[in-house]
């Protein structure tokens, strides 16, 4: 490949319901403590294809990254969250269970997609208008539980 070729960067966006911002929080704790998160994909886990372009994308040192789309709260504006995406697991890891919010622990066996997770930084409104959902082929917009996106290119 040239190096003026263009290559699409694929990210991954998923939609969440929280009560009162728990989501975010709970996530963001074990961040600050641990340095890393794992976050699960609730109901279906995304495609073992969608999983491995992502995992190749992160093994060649390419930033990927996971954004979560939520309502912080009861009549609260929508909101998005930036992380950089350092693994997706299609099974829990072992041993783990220090990286998982509390929350989660009686579901882990059912969970079919881990995001670890090492960032979670909320995006500034004007830089959703950026996010070009490939999924949908709208701007800004998820329609669904989740969906592959695409930020930008690389060379």
């Amino acid at each position: 490949m040239s190096s003026t070729a263009k290559v699409s960067l694929q990210h991954i966006i998923v939609r969440v319901r929280s009560e009162e911002g728990r989501t975010v929080s709970s996530h963001l704790e074990i961040i600050k403590t641990r340095g890393v998160v794992l976050f699960a994909k609730i109901g279906k886990g995304i495609s073992s294809g969608m999983q491995q372009a992502l995992n190749d994308q992160i093994d060649k040192g390419v930033p990927t990254y996971f954004f979560m789309a939520t309502f912080d709260g009861w009549d609260q504006p929508f909101s998005i969250y930036q992380a950089n995406l350092a693994k997706v697991h299609d099974n829990f890891p072992d041993g783990r269970h220090d990286i998982v919010p509390s929350y989660l622990n009686d579901r882990i066996g059912t969970i079919e997609t881990w995001f670890e997770l090492t960032s979670l930084d909320k995006v500034h409104p004007d830089e959703v208008k950026r996010i070009h959902i490939l999924s949908s082929g709208k701007e800004g917009w998820i329609q669904g539980r989740s969906a592959t996106l695409i930020n930008g290119s690389g060379g």
